[in-house]
């Protein structure tokens, strides 16, 4: 982030930790989605959703998915494309568009967790601390085979 003066993020709040991406990623933001289940899953997929014609693994924003009751319904996903990939995101609230500067960028864990997301950078924003979500190797990452 240091490359940039300044950078538009969108904001993804969440029920325990806030997320944020860069806005060049998101493809669209859909409303009433309607997200399947798929068994054999790892527990941070919420199951899959049609976008467009494409078949799009959906994730759940903060880790491990919390049962049927948010597949099977109809939810808000965030959908991100990185050259070929796409990936859907279940999002718990609206999420917003902001400028974030080097000002607001803090110093984050030297050893990051070894969870779903791969995080670039952490800003505090409004009060709250926001993961800047690193989407080329998050997506990378959860390639199993091409």
């Amino acid at each position: 982030m240091a490359d940039e003066a300044l950078k538009t993020l969108l904001c993804l709040p969440g029920k325990h930790r806030n997320y944020a991406v860069e806005f060049a990623y998101a493809e669209e933001i859909c409303k009433d989605m309607m997200i399947s289940l798929m068994p054999c899953l790892p527990g941070h997929f919420a199951g899959v959703c049609n976008y467009k014609g494409s078949i799009v693994p959906v994730v759940c924003q903060e880790g491990s998915a919390s049962g049927g009751e948010e597949a099977e319904a109809r939810q808000m996903v965030l959908v991100l494309r990185h050259q070929k990939y796409f990936l859907g995101i279940l999002l718990y609230q609206e999420p917003y568009l902001t400028q974030i500067g080097v000002d607001e960028q803090i110093k984050g864990p030297e050893q990051q967790e070894s969870g779903l997301w791969v995080e670039k950078a952490y800003f505090m924003w409004n009060g709250s601390l926001y993961s800047l979500i690193d989407v080329e190797k998050t997506l990378e990452k959860l390639v199993i085979f091409e």
